[in-house]
């Protein structure tokens, strides 16, 4: 390989995919010697060039399929079994050539739900569906500078996007947190029926792409801020430029925690009295 390989995803029938800082992805095969040693050799087996531009990510999406997103914007879908192009998404009619900067470069993706995947997109961020192809959600315009990393806390319920001018964004939906199934009330199943706040089959039949609701922002970096990680109930913690850690706390459970650890000192006292 000619290139810093950044990403190594293993795939079906002893299958590896590398990718670099350059436009092209390398699918290596694990072979056994014919001598049955133990000495296993990594062969090429194929060269993949959809992207136009440096692949930036590349991410499993299920056991029958992968995704690479590039600079250029675009997100491509792969078949595991075949090793061939599927779908591709946000693909770039204007595309001027290497030397152009591109505001709506794919900086990071992820995926829920073995199906649908999370794409920090220039300044916003978008939410498609790996099977059909249709963008389920999407904020073009999340932030001033661009997205480089995103992550979903609360189980799913809520997405934090981390940016480039030093702010985390907390998003999600207004939507009641659970669903009605007959004459009974149920929580969601899914990681995307809980950030978008629709059940399942409300959300196969979405006409338009729905737009989350900003829920809070997130500020004390003085620099991007690289990624934030999901600390369950205690919170979240985002790292940046700037060379800070900092710890997010969920402001209602904190302060359900002050006032129960202040009744239980003073229920102490009055047994002491």
């Amino acid at each position: 390989f000619s290139a810093d390989i950044h990403s190594l995803l293993p795939i079906k029938n002893n299958k590896i995919v590398a990718a670099s800082n350059k436009s092209s992805l390398v699918v290596y095969s694990v072979v056994r010697p014919a001598d049955d040693s133990e000495n296993l050799k990594i062969v090429e087996f194929k060269r993949l060039s959809p992207h136009r531009e440096s692949i930036r990510c590349l991410i499993s999406v299920a056991d029958c399929m992968f995704a690479s997103a590039s600079l250029d914007g675009a997100i491509v879908l792969w078949s595991s079994h075949s090793i061939s192009y599927t779908r591709q998404f946000n693909f770039v009619k204007n595309y001027e050539g290497p030397n152009h900067t591109y505001p709506a470069s794919a900086q990071h993706v992820f995926t829920v739900d073995q199906r649908y995947i999370f794409a920090s997109i220039g300044h916003g961020f978008f939410l498609f569906d790996a099977m059909t192809g249709n963008c389920l959600a999407k904020v073009p315009n999340a932030h001033h500078g661009k997205i480089i990393h995103s992550v979903l806390l609360c189980d799913g319920y809520i997405l934090a996007t981390c940016s480039e001018d030093g702010s985390v964004k907390i998003w999600g939906s207004p939507n009641p947190l659970l669903v009605c199934d007959g004459s009974e009330l149920k929580p969601f199943t899914l990681q995307v029926e809980r950030f978008l706040g629709k059940s399942i089959s409300e959300i196969q039949n979405l006409k338009t792409p729905m737009i989350p609701a900003l829920l809070g922002e997130c500020l004390a970096h003085t620099g991007a801020i690289n990624m934030a990680v999901d600390l369950g109930e205690e919170g979240f913690a985002s790292c940046g430029c700037d060379g800070l850690v900092v710890l997010w706390k969920d402001g209602v459970l904190e302060k359900k925690r002050r006032n129960e650890m202040v009744r239980n000192i003073l229920l102490s006292m009055d047994n002491v009295s």
